[in-house]
């Protein structure tokens, strides 16, 4: 009877291990898609459905939407990703300040799952786009 209970509760403790594993899926995202009114010099924040962590030469970048120039660009494994948990806090450096509607990609790869390294798929389209205003 023991050995039952024994067995029974390793096999909840790894459905339960198993379910938080896995490819990396974005929970939330700040600024949220199509904000409008954000600061120029702000941040911007992945909050994943699981732990993450960064890996080196995989690019996250800051593009116009209209003419897709690149504004900012940064390593997923450098000094400007903040990693704490489930959530990425990215910064551009940017060498002008942008304005108008903007948006971020990031390369597959550039986040893996902490307990079993499965990768993000990475955000290829202009679908985490938002509205910077300049009038600070």
């Amino acid at each position: 009877m023991f050995g039952s209970v024994a067995i029974l509760a390793s096999l909840v403790l790894f459905s339960l291990t198993a379910a938080v594993s896995g490819a990396p899926s974005v929970a939330s995202r700040s600024p949220t898609v199509n904000a409008k009114g954000v600061h120029p010099l702000a941040a911007v924040s992945l909050t994943f459905a699981n732990d993450v962590k960064a890996q080196p030469a995989r690019l996250i970048e800051l593009r116009r939407f209209d003419t897709n120039y690149l504004l900012g660009s940064v390593s997923a494994q450098s000094s400007f990703v903040d990693i704490a948990d489930k959530t990425a806090t990215i910064r551009f450096p940017v060498a002008q300040v942008p304005s108008g509607k903007v948006y971020v990609t990031i390369e597959a790869g550039a986040f893996v799952d902490s307990s079993d390294s499965s990768e993000f798929a990475g955000i290829t389209t202009p679908s985490w786009t938002f509205e910077v205003d300049s009038e600070f």
